[in-house]
């Protein structure tokens, strides 16, 4: 079986796995786990398999549950309304007291033909805040992308994907279910088509508000003469620094799509195999105990 290694996290960098996090999650419980798992197969085209089939080689598949299940990401995602909000907060490495902004200024009228006034230092100041929208509109796009690939069965690349269990399923990450309220009543069909429209008009209103400060930015640098690409790096650069622990977080949930994906994807894998209730709780036992087993090698 392929092998797959374990992300390092952005909070790993910071702190150890928190020991008291263990619950029934983690140690294979919950047999739909968001999603009925019968319905599942069926919808990932999974058809019956003989009685001999069953020999799965259990402890081999919980090493892999365990492994992909020590990181979970069990933090609520921000709504594309949250992220709307949120950038529409001008910040501090941005304001009009910022001395490190106040220097890149100052470079940035020092090296080039720019005249220095008020109203140019306040043009300058509005590229610098038009350059952060672009980017952290991008950073955020990262993610939701991630989840449409994830309900399309297109998160996991080719080379990625080499390994024994199917990895082109549609499955939907968590987040998304805690952020719809999809009827109580709906179909395997319908319920992917729902998430798809959900996703698809995120992903609508963020390419429309990144095309918006594109346009405002680039009417803002053709306004000014002697403008460079110089300048634009610098502010960029500037701008990239104070966005880099935005970025380390949302590539730590974008590394835990794809390991809640292989999680999910694993788990159809083994009930493909139609075990009984006995062979479950084995399995049961058998994930608690390696996930205890790795939790201790964590401290």
């Amino acid at each position: 079986m392929g092998t797959i290694s374990h992300p390092t996290t952005y909070k790993q960098k910071h702190n150890k796995i928190n020991a008291t996090n263990t619950n029934e999650t983690h140690c294979f419980t919950n047999v739909s786990d968001h999603m009925e798992w019968k319905d599942s197969i069926e919808y990932g085209n999974v058809h019956n398999t003989k009685m001999k089939e069953k020999s799965v080689d259990e402890k081999k598949i919980s090493q892999k549950f365990t492994q992909l299940s020590i990181t979970t990401n069990t933090e609520q995602p921000l709504t594309v309304q949250d992220i709307i909000g949120e950038i529409d907060k001008i910040p501090n490495f941005l304001s009009k007291r910022s001395k490190p902004f106040k220097a890149i200024i100052n470079e940035v009228l020092s090296t080039t033909a720019i005249i220095r006034t008020n109203e140019m230092i306040e043009q300058l100041r509005q590229i610098g805040i038009f350059t952060y929208k672009k980017i952290f509109i991008r950073i955020h796009h990262g993610l939701w992308f991630s989840y449409f690939k994830a309900g399309t069965g297109q998160l996991i690349s080719q080379v990625e994907g080499q390994l024994d269990y199917s990895t082109n399923l549609p499955i939907w990450p968590k987040e998304i279910n805690a952020l719809v309220q999809k009827p109580t009543h709906i179909n395997n069909k319908n319920e992917n088509d729902f998430y798809m429209n959900f996703i698809n008009d995120r992903l609508r209103v963020l390419d429309n508000k990144l095309k918006e400060y594109e346009y405002e930015l680039i009417k803002r640098i053709n306004s000014i003469s002697g403008y460079s690409l110089q300048v634009q790096h610098l502010i960029e650069t500037y701008v990239e620094q104070n966005l880099s622990t935005l970025r380390l977080e949302i590539e730590h949930k974008i590394q835990l799509i794809h390991y809640d994906y292989h999680i999910q994807a694993l788990k159809l894998e083994y009930y493909r195999h139609h075990p009984n209730e006995y062979q479950k709780r084995i399995m049961k036992q058998l994930c608690c105990s390696k996930y205890e087993q790795e939790l201790t090698k964590q401290e």
